[in-house]
């Protein structure tokens, strides 16, 4: 089995060892549906509210 930094991997412990497998699924897989739906359903609204910094608009680039 060969594991690759494009998929990662599981890590558990097993009867002492450390043991790295195979995700199931792909890392975020369903997150998308699943964002959708909350924007769909409305509920998708800030939390905090913005917060950036307030002398922000002064910066020079």
């Amino acid at each position: 089995m060969d594991l690759d930094g494009k998929t990662g991997a599981e890590t558990t412990i097993e009867d002492g060892a450390l043991v790295l497998r195979r995700p199931a699924k792909p890392p975020r897989a369903g997150w998308a549906d699943a964002a959708r739906r909350i924007a769909e359903a409305g509920d998708d609204e800030l939390v905090m509210g913005e917060f950036g910094n307030a002398a922000a608009s002064e910066l020079v680039w």
